[in-house]
């Protein structure tokens, strides 16, 4: 899956983990006659850094932790617990040694009331380009002390020296963290000049459509979707989410036009 397609089509880290939870497979589940009842599980704080780019970052670029707390279960159903208060974010390097980092939390998503017991929360932090440039080319991980009632799955981080791609992977974290900070401008403009570089980057093209729908500029939008299709079937590589996207696009273009009742389109 594409940089930006993994990040915009929010919700797809989460589907995963919802797939795999513990609290999925025995809620409402018995256990049959003769059988024992299932372990309980604890709840699991999932752990991942620049995940749109492959957990790969530079030094002096941003870097973005992402936290997904998936409920346990028992015999009873899901085991929900809220994401603690002040949770601290630690990396260390491939000796395990402490790496002395500022992260600071950007955005959070409590338990949906909409989504069921067991549905996922989320959590960001950021380290900017200043909190970074310490950082050395090598392999590091991601953990946190969520309690004895969690337990944690720790990330990894490859940080890379600069290379073929590298500045590319940073403009998409850059896009992310205008997209969680709420600086959609910001965001745009990364996706901008990404598209100036390279006019063949299906990727740049597909992030711009997503940002210009969230603003609802749904013309521009779908042109820009109209790109990244392009490129992708001169690569022989174009995918079914990229037409429905343009589809969503096209029909919010005829919602503002007054040619389609409003609420009626799939997004």
């Amino acid at each position: 899956m594409s940089a930006s397609r993994r990040f915009f089509a929010c919700g797809l880290v989460a589907l995963v983990a919802m797939t795999a939870s513990p609290a999925r497979e025995a809620d409402g589940a018995k256990a049959a006659p003769g059988h024992p009842r299932r372990a309980a599980t604890k709840p699991a704080l999932i752990l991942g850094a620049n995940e749109i780019v492959g957990s790969l970052a530079l030094p002096g670029r941003p870097l973005v932790i992402s936290a997904l707390l998936v409920p346990g279960a028992d015999s009873t159903g899901p085991i929900v617990v809220p994401l603690p208060a002040g949770l601290v974010i630690r990396l260390t390097d491939e000796r395990g040694a402490a790496v002395t980092i500022d992260f600071a939390a950007i955005a959070s998503t409590p338990p949906s009331t909409n989504a069921g017991a067991d549905a996922p929360q989320q959590a960001y932090w950021l380290a900017d380009e200043a909190a970074t440039l310490r950082l050395v080319p090598g392999r590091y991980r991601v953990t946190a002390d969520a309690g004895p009632a969690i337990r944690v799955s720790s990330g990894n981080l490859v940080v890379e020296a600069a290379g073929t791609g590298a500045e590319r992977r940073a403009a998409f974290i850059r896009i992310e963290r205008g997209m969680l900070l709420g600086r959609l401008p910001d965001a745009l403009n990364e996706a901008d000049r990404l598209v100036a570089a390279d006019s063949t980057d299906a990727d740049a093209w597909e992030a711009r459509g997503e940002l210009l729908l969230a603003d609802d500029r749904s013309e521009e939008a779908s042109t820009a979707f109209s790109a990244a299709r392009r490129v992708e079937r001169d690569a022989a590589i174009e995918t079914l989410e990229l037409a429905r996207r343009q589809r969503a696009a096209i029909f919010r273009t005829m919602e503002k036009r007054g040619r389609v009742l409003v609420g009626k389109a799939q997004r």
